[in-house]
């Protein structure tokens, strides 16, 4: 007898048949996702600055901790992320299988379990698990030992927008949540959504739909945000390596801004530039667009 939870890896295919719905990682996702993190990546920064008593920046002062620390503090909250993810497949039922891979020059890790299907509300609990247990866990840290506020702000800002893959499937697996005759499949890079149900067969193909829209000014923005934003945190990991003392941008607006002296280090990261930039720079893309199209048409009169 066949088992109705057996499907072959990285095969859509299965006893199931062929899925109504795949939340892939493709192009267009992955470019909206990219910006989605960014504006997470903004938020999470505004959210602990706010609760730590830090405004328009994020900054912590004490004693010298070295870049690396801070590396491998960000490393580990990955790992624990998916071993989060694998915790909850495990507890429905799955066998975790964990690895790394790379969409359009993104990289990622993932946690998965092949050869098993899942209910759409199980999958939602495993996706939103990490988000939800260390982001919180590190906020609370944050406000009840001040000490560590610097670590819990790696691990928060690290967190919250690499749960941002977890958050848009989540929130594409909630429209099926009324359906009972929906299994969900983990295939690593994407989710494979199978139903009979002709009513959620018309809104998985609506979903698809949505997600080849080219991407818009928002991403654009976030987009040139995120590369300010990127080189900036570089900076400050690296900066201490070669000196003691770096500012970018003008005092009263910096961008980034760290000093380190034999009383403690104290490191800021700007969060207004990086957007203000970005938003130029969309604006200045869409009106050469534009102006583009509007030669190109006087060109064919």
């Amino acid at each position: 007898m066949s088992d109705r939870n057996s499907f072959h890896i990285g095969n859509t295919e299965s006893s199931l048949g062929t899925p109504a719905y795949v939340v892939a990682l493709d192009r267009a996702v992955v470019l909206r996702l990219a910006a989605y993190g960014v504006l997470l990546l903004f938020l999470t920064a505004g959210v602990l600055s706010a609760l730590t008593g830090n405004e328009g920046s994020f900054g912590t002062s004490g004693s010298v901790v070295t870049p690396a620390l801070y590396i491998a503090v960000a490393l580990g909250t990955i790992a624990a992320h998916e071993l989060i993810h694998g915790l909850f497949f495990r507890v429905f039922g799955g066998s975790p299988q964990y690895g790394a891979g790379m969409k359009y020059l993104m990289p990622y890790f993932y946690a998965t379990s092949p050869g098993r299907a899942f209910s759409v509300r199980q999958m939602i609990i495993i996706g939103l698990a990490p988000l939800v247990l260390l982001s919180m866990l590190a906020l609370i840290i944050a406000l009840v030992a001040p000490a560590l506020v610097a670590y819990c702000a790696v691990v928060f800002m690290v967190n919250t927008p690499g749960a941002v893959a977890d958050i848009w499937m989540a929130t594409c697996l909630t429209r099926f949540l009324r359906f009972k005759d929906v299994k969900v499949v983990d295939t690593a890079d994407s989710l494979a959504v199978y139903t009979s149900d002709v009513e959620a067969g018309r809104i998985a193909e609506r979903l698809s739909a949505r997600d080849q829209r080219p991407s818009g000014f928002v991403v654009q923005w976030i987009g040139a945000s995120f590369a300010i934003t990127a080189a900036a945190i570089l900076a400050t990991f690296i900066g201490p390596l070669f000196t003691d003392s770096l500012l970018i941008g003008p005092k009263e607006f910096p961008l980034v801004q760290f000093k380190v002296s034999e009383q403690g280090s104290e490191f800021h990261l700007g969060l207004a530039v990086p957007l203000l930039a970005g938003f130029l720079f969309a604006l200045a893309a869409r009106v050469f667009t534009w102006w583009g199209l509007r030669g190109g048409e006087a060109e064919a009169l």
